[in-house]
């Protein structure tokens, strides 16, 4: 009798919604937003379907894919042409920003790429640069960065900016993209992470530039193992949308652009 009173209290939750939980938490999905995607399939789901893990898993991939934000870049707009854009790619540490930057600017003909030279020990012109002509400019000051954008714009051509931030200066880095918005009409300000880096390091890098910046790219792509920092990134800071994804170290090829089914496939391990 005690049992039965025992089990009335506190009714075993149904085996769909304890795998789904149980799956989710092993892919490091953050347990917040867990318990709100079972509150809802509870609600939306019928008694007989919760009993039903395939049921659940489906719904659940359904509501996830719906939350993952993505956009496009503004320089794929179809209006670039009367009116091209200046982007600004922002990274503090290493995480393969330069060779996105190479991969964009194969795919966008007769654009112009400046980068600032953080160190006198810059390399030289790298071979995928000399294979496919890009107009790589090596800039010293925001001043000449600023210049360059000129020249680009007044020709007709979109500017791509490898900006390396210096985590001890991130006030100059807010005047300078500041400055580059007063002087032209179309900036777009992009993040870049990387993939095989930790979402905690990630977080940090978003809060000190997210501010300024007004979406995502994710380099390393192809080396993630913890595709649920990605997606957990998403849901906590859905106003910065991830633009493309680095998939490799083939240029131009390993670049495409981001959709939400990339993310679940990476979580779900789907071919």
């Amino acid at each position: 009798s005690l049992t039965r009173n025992f089990e009335r209290i506190h009714k075993k939750e149904p085996i769909g919604i304890y795998q789904l939980r149980t799956t989710l938490r092993s892919l490091d999905i953050n347990e917040s937003y867990i318990q709100h995607l079972i509150k809802k399939g509870l609600f939306e789901l019928t008694e007989s379907d919760v009993e039903n893990a395939d049921i659940v898993f489906e719904f659940a991939l359904r509501e996830m894919m719906t939350t993952v934000s993505t956009a496009m870049p503004l320089f794929s707009a179809g209006n670039v042409q009367k009116s091209p854009v200046v982007t600004v790619f922002l990274s503090e540490a290493s995480c393969g920003q330069s060779s996105m930057i190479q991969k964009i600017g194969t795919m966008k003909k007769d654009s112009v790429i400046v980068r600032n030279i953080t160190s006198i020990h810059e390399p030289k012109a790298s071979f995928a640069e000399k294979v496919f002509g890009m107009n790589v400019i090596k800039a010293t000051s925001i001043a000449e960065i600023v210049s360059e954008c000129r020249k680009g714009l007044e020709d007709g051509k979109c500017v791509f900016i490898d900006y390396k931030c210096n985590e001890t200066e991130s006030n100059d880095t807010k005047k300078f993209i500041d400055g580059l918005r007063r002087a032209f009409s179309k900036v777009e300000v992009l993040i870049t992470l990387s993939a095989i880096h930790s979402e905690l390091y990630n977080r940090k890098v978003l809060g000190t530039y997210r501010s300024l910046s007004d979406g995502v790219v994710v380099s390393h792509l192809d080396a993630c193992l913890n595709f649920g920092s990605l997606f957990n990134i998403t849901q906590d800071i859905k106003d910065l949308p991830y633009k493309f994804f680095g998939t490799g170290e083939v240029i131009p090829d390993d670049l495409e652009a981001a959709t939400a089914e990339r993310i679940l496939a990476g979580i779900f391990k789907f071919s």
